[in-house]
């Protein structure tokens, strides 16, 4: 929900992954995505950010340690457009540092005037989104999709990606709980499809 609160959305109503395929994009920064086809990507240079790395680390040039979730400060926004902040529970593990402070080094290098401090981004991030303020909360309208939104013919059925929501990222693909959970879906999918006449 954060990201569309920010406007970031896919550009000429073409993925992301196509734009990648097709060769149109030099560099990518990958923070922390997994759920890719890396095998494709062999003209882009990637640079990867994640804190337990899988296939994206795996296939990137260049791996910048993160914090897990519990060892870093964050905000996040619920599916009802309230902002949450996290609190840092645990010091990160080796040389991992909070994206933020890798943005700002990247910065650097690059000669660009990069955020210096986590307060400084989330300072600048609510001066130009004011309901991004924690405390503050904006209802959920459903509007008009934005021009460069791809077009979808009315009664189109619409299907999700994911085959799998019980593992959609590494840390829950890595939990012995989710993997209960996801054994028990197959396990009920093929006997309601056993059961099919």
């Amino acid at each position: 929900m954060g990201a569309l609160d920010l406007g970031l959305q896919t550009l000429d109503g073409q993925t992301l992954q196509q734009k990648l395929q097709a060769g149109e994009i030099d560099v990518l920064i990958n923070l922390g995505c997994d759920e890719m086809p890396f095998d494709a990507l062999d003209q882009t240079q990637m640079i990867y950010l994640g804190s337990h790395g899988e296939a994206g680390a795996a296939a990137a040039d260049v791996i910048l340690p993160t914090p897990a979730y519990p060892e870093k400060e964050s905000t996040t926004v619920n599916a009802e457009g309230r902002v949450q902040l996290s609190h840092q529970a645990l010091g990160p593990v080796g040389s991992a540092k909070p994206v933020w402070m890798w943005v700002h080094q990247l910065g650097q290098a690059l000669g660009l005037d990069a955020f210096d401090s986590l307060e400084a981004v989330r300072r600048d991030l609510q001066a130009q989104h004011p309901h991004l303020k924690p405390g503050e909360f904006q209802p959920r309208i459903v509007g008009a999709l934005p021009e460069s939104a791809p077009a979808v013919a009315a009664g189109t059925c619409v299907t999700s990606p994911l085959k799998n929501f019980y593992q959609t990222n590494v840390i829950s693909r890595l939990s012995p709980l989710m993997a209960a959970c996801t054994h028990n879906k197959q396990q009920a999918e093929r006997f309601a499809e056993e059961e099919r006449p």
